[in-house]
């Protein structure tokens, strides 16, 4: 079904289409390059400008139906625009969800969340063992048990203020013939606020899973509320893509996931800055295969979350640096950016180079610190796809592609050296993260040997 409106912005009617996908903004031109931020309702839109959309929901009924649907904003979506056009169109896709069976008021204390999906039984190295007899006279019995010690590795903290535990777990389903095993993530809260606090972590939690096994297509086949015994509620995703059953190990080539041996101790740490929107995630690829790819649009993506990355880990910049340096390069370039806005033609180009030039070479700089700052966490990975390439020679295939990308040149060689390097530069992101949060070197190496890791090379 398909809404649409106006809404107000200083006194000018915006119209706008919602499709329970995606929100679509309909401004003058004139209107265009002023607006930066839009309230509806209790739900903040981002609109042309490339800022991040904010948390909240946008209630609304379904086919005149009273059942309340939640639109939840993803976080790390960002609104696109279209500027050849006097009515600009300003896309802003958001999750939907709808909320059920929730029969409590908020707030509400000690509550659990079940997170339940067929995908995630390697991630929570989780293997259950049973043993089964048939009895003609009281049909089938047997016992069940699994990997009890997985089950001790508890993360437990404090997120934005709220007590939490996260825990492996599964459960059993008995029919008269078979039985199915559904490994679980169950997550303790102290309290829960209110629906947006509920909406908020389940969103944390779903991009959570995505990020430690760095894939984005695993979804919960349910998500269930618990207070004391009982279940409280369930929230679903109507667009959820179910995806098929994987194939076992051995048809695969591809590992895929960090056990949770190795997550357990930092988990609240990871979950709390998806949480506030302090990870960057715009990188992930769609599935485990997809981590080997590289194309111009994963270029793109890895090279902005590796800056975004190095603000955060080196917010005074490469401590190699000099101030004067810095001071140098920083100058120089305001000196230019003027002469470039204000030059034309054959020299608009030259100054664009400069300009280009002097980033490049910071960028560069920056890959290739890192490369030897982190070395031995991405060891492993270096070592059995680019054994032959220096730092300094995968930081400068990884920022000259770049700036290709970045500024439309039809041509663009992505020759196997430019793969492997942009290949390295997503296990250095992901290192960078992981020693952000307080993670030893041998448990980043750890996890990027698990995430990397393709039958056929030696561990």
């Amino acid at each position: 079904m398909i809404y649409s409106g106006i809404i107000k912005y200083e006194d000018a009617d915006i119209a706008f289409q919602f499709d329970e996908l995606k929100l679509t903004l309909y401004p003058t031109y004139e209107l265009f390059n002023k607006i930066t931020m839009y309230q509806i309702e209790n739900a903040s839109c981002c609109t042309c400008e490339k800022k991040p959309i904010s948390d909240g929901c946008l209630k609304g009924k379904v086919n005149g139906q009273s059942q309340i649907i939640h639109f939840f904003f993803d976080p790390m979506g960002y609104g696109t625009s279209i500027k050849n056009f006097i009515e600009c169109e300003i896309t802003i896709y958001v999750h939907t969800f709808t909320k059920y069976n929730c029969d409590f008021p908020f707030p509400v204390k000690n509550v659990s969340l079940q997170f339940e999906s067929q995908q995630i039984h390697k991630y929570l190295g989780l293997v259950p063992k049973y043993e089964i007899s048939h009895d003609m006279s009281q049909g089938i019995c047997g016992t069940i048990s699994c990997n009890t010690e997985t089950t001790k590795y508890v993360s437990r903290g404090i997120m934005a203020g709220t007590e939490l535990s996260i825990f492996p777990a599964f459960k059993c389903s008995w029919s008269e013939t078979s039985f199915k095993f559904f490994p679980e993530l169950f997550i303790q809260i102290s309290e829960i606020k209110d629906e947006k606090h509920l909406l908020s972590i389940y969103d944390a939690i779903r991009k959570f899973i995505k990020y430690t096994s760095m894939r984005t297509d695993i979804e919960p086949d349910s998500f269930f509320i618990h207070i004391g015994e009982k279940i409280k509620g369930e929230i679903c995703s109507i667009k959820t893509i179910k995806c098929d059953k994987e194939k076992e190990d051995c048809n695969s080539i591809y590992r895929g996931f960090v056990p949770w041996q190795i997550l357990h101790r930092h988990a609240i740490n990871i979950l709390e800055k998806i949480y506030l929107n302090d990870w960057y995630l715009d990188n992930l690829p769609s599935n485990k295969n997809e981590r080997i790819v590289v194309s111009d649009i994963t270029i793109s993506k890895d090279a902005a979350a590796f800056e975004n990355e190095f603000s955060k880990c080196f917010p005074q910049g490469l401590p190699t640096h000099s101030e004067k340096r810095i001071l140098a390069e920083t100058e120089v370039e305001k000196e230019i950016v003027p002469l470039f806005e204000a030059a034309q033609g054959r020299k608009k180009k030259i100054y664009k180079g400069f300009i280009s030039h002097i980033r490049n070479d910071a960028l560069a700089d920056k890959i290739e610190y890192c490369l030897n700052e982190y070395e031995v966490c991405i060891e492993w990975l270096k070592t059995k796809i680019a054994k032959e390439l220096s730092n300094e020679e995968i930081a400068d295939k990884c920022v000259s592609i770049r700036n290709d990308i970045d500024h439309g040149n039809k041509k663009i060689n992505l020759d196997n050296d430019i793969a492997i390097a942009y290949i390295i530069l997503r296990g250095l992101i992901y290192a960078m993260q992981l020693k952000r949060i307080g993670y030893e070197t041998e448990e980043i190496a750890a996890s990027v040997k698990n995430l990397f890791y393709i039958k056929g090379l030696a561990p």
